[in-house]
């Protein structure tokens, strides 16, 4: 019998614009037209600090009215309805989310609740939320509670380099780290499907993200320390924002494309109540338990241990909040329960498999941390 797809769809989902350069923002009032003329704000204090200037003279000389909501917490359900309910009540045509991965996520999500259309300005590179359609759910202590299936993506992205080439390096060095996770995350899936075009067109497009970030990390990141605007810092940035939610993006109905790297961040967001470090440095973490569970070689696993190393990476479990054999089984239990089973390229693992890495990846970091420290005396 004649094998059929009536039931594929394929989704490539990203904002009808994605702009980077100095001074975007003074476009702002001329892409809100589009949307409407009352616009509710929603930005972390610092982050309206940074943007508010600018967006605010392009809105009003754009003729649109414009209020604003602080938000300074975790993307949760509740968070969201009151956004949402904001929207609502101020008869706000569309909404403009501002500052990093919670502000993209809480307000892409109340966004999709009041059925507004938005616009997205990432005012740092430690994430890429402003270019994923769904948005990351936690509760009010940071736990990972799941994903909000958004119905439709940002209109636009705006990354203004005049904000993202001041940013600490650290929040860049942070989703270069998330953006080098998709690669590992994505590599296997290329056996898993091996006939499925999204997945390669996915692969090629953060493969080439991931050599071009190992290749120059020198470059740009002394660029960043030195606030110098030279082409290979805002391609740095770029990756992170904009090529790695490319890739992201591509979506086959039916795969599964969840990734052990993630599947750890949020084992530990269970138990961890200090959350000093960013999503970045603990899916570093993340990186390595997931290649000594698909079994690599020490010496691979080390080389990608230096590649992490380029950004900063020096994070053992302690680090990441995991402070007790309790905290660390309800981790793993998490991740075998719920994570386990997106993740189509690790079959027939046990809770027992997915310790054995954690702790194999933790020893890794141990020595690793050992041996820097003598060769410094």
């Amino acid at each position: 019998m004649a094998e059929t797809y009536s039931n594929l769809e394929s989704h490539i989902f990203g904002p009808m614009k994605y702009i980077e350069g100095y001074g975007v923002l003074e476009k702002l009032g001329y892409f809100g037209s589009f949307l409407g003329n009352r616009v509710l704000l929603v930005g972390s204090p610092t982050s309206l600090d940074q943007a508010l200037p600018a967006i605010k003279k392009s809105l009003e000389e754009a003729g649109i009215i414009w209020d604003v909501y602080q938000f300074d917490g975790f993307p949760t359900e509740q968070a969201a309805q009151k956004i949402a309910d904001i929207t609502k009540a101020g008869h706000f045509d569309f909404l403009i989310g501002i500052g990093g991965g919670r502000v993209m996520d809480v307000t892409k999500y109340g966004a999709d609740l009041s059925e507004r259309r938005l616009i997205l300005i990432p005012t740092i590179s430690a994430t890429n939320a402003s270019l994923r359609v769904n948005s990351i759910v936690y509760d009010d202590k940071g736990r990972h509670q799941g994903m909000h299936k958004n119905q439709l993506p940002a209109c636009f992205t705006l990354a203004d380099l005049d904000i993202l080439t001041k940013q600490p390096v650290r929040y860049l060095a942070s989703g270069i780290l998330d953006t080098l996770v998709r690669f590992i995350e994505m590599r296997p899936y290329l056996s898993v499907y091996p006939d499925d075009l999204n997945t390669k067109v996915s692969y090629a497009v953060i493969e080439e993200a991931y050599h071009f970030l190992i290749s120059h990390s020198k470059e740009y990141l002394q660029d960043l320390k030195e606030q110098k605007p030279t082409k290979r810092l805002a391609e740095a940035i770029q990756c992170v924002i904009g090529v790695c939610s490319i890739s992201a993006n591509y979506n086959s109905t039916g795969s599964k494309f969840g990734g052990l790297a993630h599947g750890v961040y949020y084992g530990f967001t269970r138990s961890r109540e200090n959350h000093h470090l960013l999503h970045g440095e603990v899916v570093g973490f993340g990186i390595l338990t997931q290649l000594f569970a698909e079994g690599y070689e020490l010496d691979e696993i080390r080389k990608e241990y230096q590649h992490l190393h380029l950004f900063g990476f020096d994070y053992d479990l302690e680090d990441c909040g995991i402070l007790t054999d309790q905290e660390l089984d309800e981790a793993v239990d998490y991740i075998y329960q719920v994570r386990l089973p997106g993740i189509g390229f690790l079959p027939g693992k046990t809770k027992k498999d997915i310790k054995e890495a954690i702790l194999k990846a933790n020893a890794l970091i141990l020595e690793e941390r050992s041996l820097a420290h003598e060769k410094s005396v």
